[in-house]
């Protein structure tokens, strides 16, 4: 219902504007001929040694994903005097998913230094700066720009942008917004007067955690030094999903965090970029005692040198602390593994081609729990590894290719055995 009143009201907008009308789109798949995932002696999740034997196989994926091919279709509309507009972008995804993407938006600009969108929208203006290489699903999985710094993302969101000063933006978004929002309440003692725990009345309003959704940022740029950010992106807390046993994975906490970046420009043909994140702890108090949750502290930094036809790039991102504490009849905590992400990917432009090195690393720390005076190794931690080269040209005007070979190396986390796996990815993307 959200996204059919949005797009009433976008298709409104744009005749009402007589908008002048845009349309472009891009197709992208990775084809992968051939994978080999080599054989493993290890243990299960009971001791017992277990075999996996050597598989051969080919797929095909997506660009930022294995998810199947994408195909992407823009449509953005702006009236002549560039103060009203809409985006519209529909994706089809693999077999199973056609729909809206990331743009339902309406934006209107009645001042020079004031901006109103609404809908869903990205807004990459203070993202950051350094991305991944597309290698990285075949060597060591890596981050994104969002790791540097999140880029705002609304979904069913009101945005207003403010730019009073040349340099200085500042931005306010209430997300998870349902524009047919209504108070009501449920009266289930009506329908069950015979379960008398099940008889309350709850005050439902269906826009009662916008604030809690509050999303503040703001950045200043001084021409010729940098660009300086920050901000505070509210969400629900959310804890429930991670399992001591099966190891932290990223998300499983969801905290209200503080973000602060600095990109850096003053040095010519560099492009460096440095993030850090302080999620805010999650405190409630149940039966068993205080509970604190404590997402990983996070700091990236992305840098890029062009030098003529070699460029050098790469990443570097962190986690580091967190965990669980519980306080009652005992104490427990739990302490997550320290995490290194590193990537390099050094390219040279030969003219009608470019060479691409490849190379991810990542290392992961120990995981302790305390229990009263007890410490306990619940993960050892491990190195991953991999490498791979490609060679990547344009043809055809907008039609990307790029192909090579890949290697994650075997290894062992926490006491399991990973596979090694050999792949000869083929990247193709074509944007009109």
């Amino acid at each position: 219902m959200q996204r059919m009143v949005l797009f009433g009201l976008m298709l409104g907008l744009v005749t009402a504007l007589q908008a002048q009308i845009t349309v472009s789109g891009s197709v992208d798949m990775v084809v992968i001929p051939f994978q080999l995932i080599q054989a493993v002696d290890g243990m299960d999740e009971k001791d017992n040694p277990i075999r996996h034997n050597a598989e051969m196989g080919a797929g095909l994926g997506q660009i930022e994903g294995i998810a199947g091919p994408r195909i992407r279709l823009d449509v953005r509309a702006m009236n002549e005097t560039g103060t009203a507009g809409a985006r519209l972008r529909l994706q089809a995804l693999g077999h199973t998913y056609i729909g809206v993407e990331n743009f339902l938006q309406a934006w209107w600009s009645p001042l020079d230094w004031l901006r109103l969108d609404a809908g869903r929208f990205d807004d990459d203006r203070m993202r950051g700066k350094i991305g991944w290489d597309d290698m990285h699903i075949f060597t060591v999985l890596s981050y994104n720009e969002d790791a540097i710094f999140n880029r705002i993302r609304a979904r069913g969101g009101f945005m207003m942008s403010l730019e009073p000063i040349e340099g200085l933006l500042v931005t306010a978004l209430l997300n998870d917004l349902n524009p047919l929002a209504v108070q009501g309440h449920d009266e289930l003692h009506l329908h069950r007067p015979n379960f008398p725990e099940l008889s309350y009345v709850q005050d439902r309003f269906e826009n009662g955690n916008m604030w809690r959704n509050l999303h503040i940022a703001a950045s200043y740029t001084i021409e010729g030094i940098g660009m300086f950010r920050a901000q505070y992106i509210g969400v629900i807390p959310d804890y429930t999903s991670y399992d001591p046993e099966m190891g932290l994975l990223p998300g499983d906490i969801r905290a209200p965090r503080f973000e602060a970046a600095f990109a850096l420009s003053a040095i010519s043909d560099l492009t460096l970029d440095i993030g850090g994140k302080l999620p805010l702890p999650i405190n409630n108090n149940d039966a068993f005692g205080t509970n604190t949750w404590q997402a990983p502290y996070q700091i990236s930094i992305g840098a890029q040198y062009d030098m003529d036809k070699l460029t050098i790039a790469g990443r570097v991102d962190t986690g580091l602390g967190g965990g669980w504490k519980v306080s009652g009849a005992g104490t427990e905590e739990f302490s997550f593994a320290p995490k290194v992400n590193i990537h390099l990917w050094p390219s040279y432009n030969f003219g009608a081609f470019k060479a691409i090195l490849s190379a991810g690393l990542e290392l992961l720390g120990e995981e302790t729990l305390i229990a009263g005076n007890t410490v306990t190794v619940t993960g050892d931690g491990g190195i991953r590894f991999g490498a791979g080269i490609s060679l990547e040209g344009t043809v055809i005007g907008g039609f990307r290719t790029r192909g090579g070979l890949a290697y994650r190396f075997p290894a062992e986390i926490n006491g399991i055995k990973e596979r090694g796996v050999f792949t000869i990815p083929l990247f193709l993307e074509y944007s009109f």
